[in-house]
């Protein structure tokens, strides 16, 4: 198939496992869950560390000299986890010193799995009904990418509070994440949402077919970039709007009863670039685009009950990160069956 034969909009991607339980309390760790394993995270870490490398590489070669934005950032993220203490007993990790970078491979990954726990926490408190929503537009070029998740962004609040839709969602975690194609150097954002519903919804009168959120959206998506303020439209306007739109310029998305691997594909980090088989300036040029489109933007966004309990559990989901240094955990370090582990360059190892 040829790139001007390839489709302008991304499949959805909703098959990610399973990285998370309620009862996850190993984040440090990442996917080490057997205390007898330590191999396991031992090997995590090498990989997440290896591809953090090849970022920094990636990042020193492309900017050159006098791109101090990405060069000061590369220079932070080589020394990511250079030095970490690991448990034998546990797996988990004691002290490292991770940079907490947005770009980092290692940094992101930990925080997602981090984000993940937390998000547990909150459907436990609010012991309700989940549905995975993934809301798409059409891919875009990189200088329109910036401005389209402003109007993604101003347009799913508008969304939300359109009466059927706030009437049936108590309360939502929406992420935003943006894909790379490669073969047309185009990108895909979209949003994933977890929606709280009542245990009922299902079966309640409250229940809204998928058909009718991807009208309201993508009308409300062509509306606003065709230069329409959305937010102050009454619903009024919208059902007018909608019942003269083109079925056929609908977009995609993806609505249905979440289940355990949900959770994962909500909190996985946001910038997917990162490991997609490029090298040199084809990956340079879409991490300077995507870390530009997202720069001092918020990726995490709660409504309705789902912010009540954060709130009331003191959960920041944006600011979810481990905050403790090497530096900050040696004074303090318990020494008994710990082991520390200074990453290697050349060999592309940790060793102790």
């Amino acid at each position: 198939m040829s790139n001007a034969e390839r489709p302008l909009l991304d499949n959805i991607e909703t098959s990610c496992q399973s990285e998370f339980s309620p009862t996850l309390n190993n984040i440090n760790g990442f996917e080490l869950q057997n205390n007898d394993k330590l191999s396991i995270a031992l090997g995590s870490l090498t990989y997440y560390k290896t591809l953090t490398d090849r970022i920094c590489n990636t990042l020193i070669l492309g900017a050159g000299t006098d791109d101090f934005v990405f060069t000061d950032r590369a220079r932070k993220m080589l020394e990511c986890g250079t030095k970490i203490s690991i448990d034998d007993n546990s797996g988990t990790i004691i002290s490292a010193n991770f940079c907490r970078l947005r770009i980092c491979p290692m940094c992101q990954r930990r925080r997602s799995l981090k984000v993940g726990a937390e998000f547990h926490r909150i459907m436990d408190d609010l012991s309700c009904s989940w549905v995975h929503l993934v809301l798409t537009v059409p891919n875009c070029s990189s200088d329109m990418l910036s401005n389209l998740l402003d109007t993604m962004q101003i347009v799913s609040s508008r969304l939300f509070r359109y009466a059927p839709i706030k009437k049936a969602f108590n309360g939502l975690f929406r992420c935003t994440e943006i894909t790379y194609n490669s073969y047309r150097g185009d990108y895909h954002p979209h949003f994933h949402c977890l929606v709280a519903v009542d245990k009922s919804y299902f079966t309640s009168r409250k229940y809204i077919k998928a058909d009718i959120v991807r009208r309201v959206w993508t009308a409300l998506m062509t509306a606003c970039q065709s230069g329409v303020d959305v937010r102050r439209k009454s619903d009024k306007w919208i059902d007018e709007y909608i019942s003269t739109f083109d079925d056929s310029l609908l977009y995609q998305i993806h609505m249905r009863k979440a289940d355990s691997s949900a959770v994962a594909e909500v909190a996985k980090y946001c910038v997917k670039p990162l490991d997609i088989g490029l090298s040199g300036h084809a990956l340079y040029e879409p991490l300077c685009n995507i870390f530009f489109a997202l720069h001092s933007r918020r990726l995490i966004q709660t409504y309705g009950n789902v912010r009540e309990s954060a709130h009331k559990l003191r959960i920041d989901l944006e600011e979810c990160c481990i905050d403790a240094t090497f530096e900050d955990a040696e004074n303090r370090l318990d020494r008994t069956n710990v082991r520390h582990y200074n990453w290697n360059r050349h060999t592309s190892s940790y060793e102790v």
